[in-house]
């Protein structure tokens, strides 16, 4: 078996695109997963900001983070929440697509996440 993820676009303008994803593990957990190509979003900019986050975790805990070779910040999530404090992408090289990783998955856990991101 593997983990299974699903990315799906709620709403989508030039300036907004909300973004749900969620996956299941099965143990085995997901590495440096892009989950938002931002070359698919309207415009394709070279550079977002996540705006906010809603999300539910359970069973392991979430990066994500920039992909980027130099900077950037990185969110930690677990549990359930919102952060609505904007997550610039200060970093440089590479394409700056939004990745998941997962920590210490165990069978049965999971997330789902709700993903606010405009052009930076």
């Amino acid at each position: 078996m593997a983990d299974t993820a699903k990315t799906r676009v709620i709403n989508q303008t030039i300036h907004k695109s909300v973004i749900l994803i969620s996956g299941s593990s099965d143990g085995t957990g997901e590495a440096s997963i892009i989950k938002v190509n931002i070359s698919d979003l309207p415009g394709a900019p070279s550079k977002v900001k996540i705006t906010r986050i809603e999300y539910g975790v359970i069973g392991m805990n979430v990066e994500l983070k920039f992909h980027r070779t130099s900077g950037g910040d990185v969110v930690i999530l677990s549990g359930s929440g919102c952060i609505s404090d904007e997550i610039e992408d200060k970093g440089a090289g590479l394409t700056g697509d939004i990745q998941l990783t997962s920590h210490e998955p165990v069978a049965g856990g999971g997330y789902t996440i709700l993903l606010e991101i405009q052009a930076a």
